[in-house]
């Protein structure tokens, strides 16, 4: 039995948020600004990650740069933030 492969589904958004930015490390700096202790590092884990980044997290990116919490976690952006759905009732989603 083969294990199941999971797809980052944040990692084209995070790639544009970095672009936005300039690099990995000045997608950091500008979220230092909002959340402390965020590091070069951390935006490197988060592309490799399965899970992409966390959502703590999007709302900051979602701050400093174009890229939208939605963009972030296309499979799950409702689950954290709800108030969105009213916003963009259209938008896909799975079953709760």
């Amino acid at each position: 039995m083969s294990k199941a492969t999971f797809q980052n589904q944040s990692v084209n958004a995070l790639q544009k948020a970095i672009e936005y930015a300039g690099s990995q490390s000045a997608l950091a700096v500008l979220l230092s600004g909002h959340q402390q202790n965020i590091k070069q590092p951390h935006i490197q884990k988060w592309l490799k990650s399965p899970v992409g980044v966390p959502a703590e997290h999007c709302v900051a990116i979602e701050q400093v740069t174009p890229i939208t919490r939605i963009d972030l976690r296309p499979n799950d952006w409702w689950k954290f933030w709800p108030e969105l759905i009213e916003r963009f009732p259209l938008l896909k989603r799975e079953s709760s």
